[in-house]
Order: C-alpha cells, then sequence, then structure tokens
C-alpha cells in the first residue's frame, strides 16, 4: 500500500486555475462579504451583499439558477462559467 505524500508540489500536477482572473474577482467579492457581515450572517444576507458586489464591479450572474431538471438550484452562476454558492 502506497502512502500519499502530502508535502508534494501540488502545481507540479498541473492544478491550474481554469479562470484565474475571474477566481480571483470573485474571492475578492466573498472576502468583502466576510468582513462586512462577518462570520454569522445569514445565508441571504451574504448572498444579498455578493450580489450589491457583483453588480458594482460589474462582473455578469445569474442569481438562483435551477440547473436542468434536476430541480438543483445554484445561489449564483458567475459569468456563465463559475458556480458559487453562498
Amino acid at each position: 500500500m502506497k502512502l500519499m505524500d502530502t508535502n508534494e508540489d501540488k502545481d507540479a500536477g498541473g492544478s491550474e486555475l481554469i479562470y484565474p482572473e475571474l477566481s480571483y474577482e470573485i474571492t475578492g467579492v466573498c472576502f468583502f462579504a466576510h468582513n462586512t457581515l462577518g462570520p454569522y450572517a445569514r445565508e441571504k444576507q451574504y448572498g444579498d451583499i455578493i450580489e450589491e458586489r457583483l453588480k458594482e464591479e460589474r462582473i455578469p450572474y445569474k442569481r438562483e439558477m435551477a440547473i436542468s431538471t434536476s430541480g438543483n438550484i445554484v445561489d449564483f452562476l458567475v459569468d456563465g462559467k463559475i458556480i458559487l454558492e453562498s
């Protein structure tokens, strides 16, 4: 049985971000929401402030979007590329 080396270089395995600029912008939006509301706000409060910030940053998004006929709803689909759950 081979043990996994937890100290191996993760970047060497091709784990690059697909949308690095957009991911960076979304991370900033999420940090803004957390820093503004703190860790104990309700999901709707986080969603509302994330939506407000996405509008301010002019990042295209759809909120509470259904995924096909599965009945699943994602909180945000950002720029048609990244699903964000708040």
